[in-house]
């Protein structure tokens, strides 16, 4: 087994994004996402500046700093364009529940609110307790067990595409 698939271990293989027009992500070899500071600018294929996420090709070499964390790179079934997970999730209640009924339930399923949004007091973005990004991805279903959910996203970095 290689160090990377050790180290994605807890990834899911795919991610399924959207409702009737679901995007669908796998894991893409060859390639890996290195998440905090400091970055290797010089060598990333691709760079989320403000996010300090850097893709990389190859396999992760350790140790990382202690600001460091790397995650598999995603594309697109059939495409090439890469995404990366941020472990953010956003979740939208239905119309009419707020994110503080449910706050408890969140907790319960592993989260922590990472940002409430003052325009929807239905949604807002979460993180997983433990901090983990393949904690949040993991635990996704269980925040859509939750009755009054209507939508959980994983947050998705991709390269800008210009038409």
């Amino acid at each position: 087994m290689s160090l990377a698939n050790e180290l994605f271990d807890g990834f899911p293989q795919q991610i399924s994004t959207g409702g009737s027009t679901a995007l669908v992500v796998e894991q893409k070899p060859g390639y890996f996402a290195l998440h905090g500071e400091p970055l290797p600018r010089e060598k990333a294929v691709l760079l989320f500046e403000p996010e300090r996420i850097a893709v990389l090709q190859g396999s992760p070499s350790p140790p990382l700093a202690p600001t460091q964390a790397i995650s598999p790179v995603y594309a697109p079934k059939g495409g090439e364009s890469l995404a990366v997970p941020t472990g953010q999730l956003f979740i939208r209640f239905r119309q009419g529940a707020t994110l503080s009924a449910h706050r408890a339930e969140l907790e319960q399923a592993g989260y922590a609110i990472a940002q409430e949004l003052d325009y929807a007091p239905e949604a807002a973005w979460l993180r997983a307790r433990s901090g983990s990004i393949a904690g949040a991805l993991d635990g996704v279903s269980r925040l859509r067990a939750i009755a009054a959910v209507e939508r959980v996203e994983p947050q998705l970095l991709m390269q800008r595409v210009h038409r």
